[in-house]
């Protein structure tokens, strides 16, 4: 069977960032079990949705398959009416985190002739091998005009059963060259080694489930000697939602890293709950030079309300304790969950202030399949109608959607935007900073100290030293 598979573009305006790991494993699959995929990758090509047309393969495909997030949903607005119009007939078939989270709104407004909800090796497979509909676990379909759901598909406990995928397929130099979280500009590319998390934060959705899946350390080194010797990469970012989630896996992970002398760097995320020093100082020594956390708040009332799990005090100490051993440590912070205050705002600059923290901030989107996305259905839907004008709006997740303060959206605007400069202006009150060492350069000019807002800890308008 001939079957094109798609990747639409995350962010429209925005560089091709990591591969698309679930659509070259599905393609690998595909591949092995004597299929011919092709990929479309138009997350990587860029190309403009006036150019999709042109750039769609002219071939007759038995199945067109199409991935994405729950931010992808309003582009396959703009390309399932399209697919429709080129390849007629043709099975068109929608997987991933976005249709997983909320399959009704997606096969109701994209209408697919297949949902492949959860993990989508095996799905695809059974869907393209012509196996009997009604029995393919994990497949949403209409049937008499009536949306139907088989069982939910059983997660494959063996990850390295899928391999690296079927990366040929895709332009690997492009994303090679396009990512950079290194910071020297150095080839670079993407990598998972595990599926799922273990926690249960109140703004995430989990398409893999709560639970983590982990590839044998053998298979990770193995495909990052690939990379190191096909790419001549010299950093690889694993995208893993928490790659720190098992210490024993890192502890080994490193071990044998050093063991290969694999030349090449490394970065990853994780949680401030999840390290200690012997595990980062042996990530160190195996090369990793860059950790982010979700710090998401310096208020205690907020990690409660977001189920964080941890304290300030021990995102502080995770912070101190990262930055000793890695070249740089960042902290991604949430702005706007419900019961955001005063109080709250005036923690979290504190917080960030005393680390020497300058951290970009971003709006509470909530998301299908989360806590607060259920919490607050009603408010939602209040503003938007409906879930499909809702997830239409939410775009690339890079704007603000919704309000679910007690503050106005103008308030709402002034407090978020003023953030970042009260905390500069705090670490100057607490002396932890200079302008000759710790404030950004686009603070600083002629020695004076700019965008700096003192509301609250200082009258007058502008700082000078």
């Amino acid at each position: 069977m001939k079957i094109l598979l798609i990747n639409p573009p995350i962010r429209e305006g925005s560089p091709s960032y990591h591969q698309p790991f679930g659509l070259a494993s599905i393609a690998l699959m595909l591949r092995n079990a004597g299929h011919s995929p092709t990929i479309y990758d138009i997350n990587s090509t860029r190309h403009t949705r006036e150019e999709v047309a042109q750039y769609l393969p002219n071939e007759d495909f038995d199945m067109v398959g199409v991935g994405g997030l729950i931010t992808t949903y309003k582009y396959c607005n703009f390309l399932f009416p399209l697919l429709r119009e080129v390849y007629k007939n043709t099975p068109l078939v929608l997987g991933g985190g976005g249709i997983t989270s909320a399959p009704e709104v997606f096969m109701e407004n994209l209408r697919p002739d297949y949902g492949v909800l959860g993990e989508g090796e095996y799905t695809m497979l059974e869907l393209a091998n012509g196996d009997n509909v009604s029995d393919i676990a994990g497949l949403a379909y209409y049937e008499s005009d009536k949306l139907k759901f088989n069982a939910p598909r059983p997660l494959e406990k063996d990850l390295d059963k899928f391999g690296m995928g079927a990366i040929d397929l895709l332009d690997m130099e492009k994303y090679a060259t396009a990512v950079c979280h290194n910071f020297e500009k150095k080839r670079e590319l993407t990598m998972v080694a595990t599926r799922g998390c273990p926690r249960n934060c109140a703004f995430c959705y989990h398409v893999f489930g709560r639970s983590c899946r982990y590839r044998s350390v053998e298979a990770v080194l193995d495909e990052m000697e690939y990379y190191v010797d096909k790419y001549k990469v010299g950093s690889i970012m694993f995208c893993d939602e928490l790659f720190t989630a098992r210490r024993s896996y890192v502890m080994r992970f490193c071990e044998e890293k050093l063991k290969r002398k694999i030349d090449v760097e490394w970065s990853c995320l994780a949680r401030v709950d999840s390290i200690d020093e012997e595990m980062v100082a042996l990530m160190s020594r195996a090369g990793c030079i860059h950790m982010g956390f979700g710090i998401e708040s310096g208020s205690q009332r907020i990690l409660d309300e977001m189920n964080k799990g941890v304290t300030p005090e021990q995102a502080a100490d995770a912070i101190r304790l990262a930055s000793r051993y890695f070249r740089t440590v960042r902290g991604s912070f949430i702005f706007g969950m419900p019961g955001e205050d005063q109080e709250s705002i005036d923690e979290t600059i504190l917080w960030c202030a005393s680390l020497h923290m300058n951290p970009g901030f971003y709006h509470l989107n909530p998301y299908p399949g989360t806590k607060v996305y259920h919490d607050n259905f009603d408010k939602i839907i209040q503003k938007y109608g409906n879930e499909h004008n809702y997830f239409s709006a939410l775009g690339d997740a890079s704007k603000f959607v919704i309000n679910l303060t007690k503050y106005t959206d103008d308030e709402y605007f002034q407090l978020k935007s003023h953030m970042e400069s009260d905390i500069m202006m705090r670490s100057l009150q607490l002396g932890l900073v200079t302008v000759a060492d710790g404030i950004p350069r686009d603070y600083v000019h002629d020695g004076k100290i700019l965008c700096i807002r003192p509301k609250r800890f200082q009258e007058g308008n502008e700082w000078s030293l």
